[in-house]
């Protein structure tokens, strides 16, 4: 135990606003577990130690994913010269675009499926987003040349849709979903530039 080692955390973590923050922060990581970090699920293994799925904490997690990519995604296109012009709206818009294009792949799957999928789909945003910082907090102080902002985007996108196909195997889903995934960006890049 922390408190143990530390007895002054334990008594922080004691006060009620406090403590209240922390328990809605451990349920929102608890329930979310499984689409941060999925796991091949043992069907011979009766007792699992996932809690049941919560639609609540789901829609947060990926209301909170598709924040962090917008926001780091407005930031990052402004670095990319030629570029149109980006806005907030576009960027949500492209990304919560990548969960209904996906999701029409997947209609006749039950609802908790679908959902499941579209926390990891924006587990593999997020990943991407945090991939992308560095480079975002390194233009605020020295000038990045052009190839070296693209390159690390396009390793970025390889490194996801990577992530992407092994989720998909993960969760038992059909491959054709990583295929659709690029598709759909292949479409909206065509549509910026455009």
């Amino acid at each position: 135990m922390v408190g143990f080692s530390f007895p002054l955390i334990e008594k922080v973590t004691t006060i009620k606003p406090i403590h209240f923050v922390l328990k809605k922060l451990y349920s929102f990581v608890s329930y979310n577990r499984k689409v941060i970090i999925p796991g091949t699920v043992k069907e011979e293994n009766k007792l699992q130690c996932t809690p049941d799925f919560n639609y609540k904490y789901r829609f947060l997690f990926i209301g909170f994913a598709l924040t962090i990519t917008t926001v780091v995604l407005f930031g990052y296109s402004s670095l990319i010269l030629n570029f149109p012009k980006s806005t907030v709206t576009r960027e949500l818009s492209l990304a919560f675009g990548q969960i209904v294009f996906q999701v029409l792949f997947l209609l006749k799957l039950e609802k908790q499926t679908v959902i499941n999928y579209a926390g990891n789909l924006m587990t593999v945003s997020l990943m991407g987003s945090l991939i992308l910082t560095p480079i975002l907090l390194l233009s605020q102080f020295v000038q990045i040349p052009q190839m070296i902002i693209l390159g690390w985007f396009g390793v970025t996108v390889l490194i996801m849709f990577l992530e992407h196909f092994r989720r998909i195997k993960i969760i038992k889903l059909p491959f054709y979903l990583s295929f659709t995934w690029i598709l759909y960006r292949i479409i909206a890049l065509f549509l910026i530039l455009n």
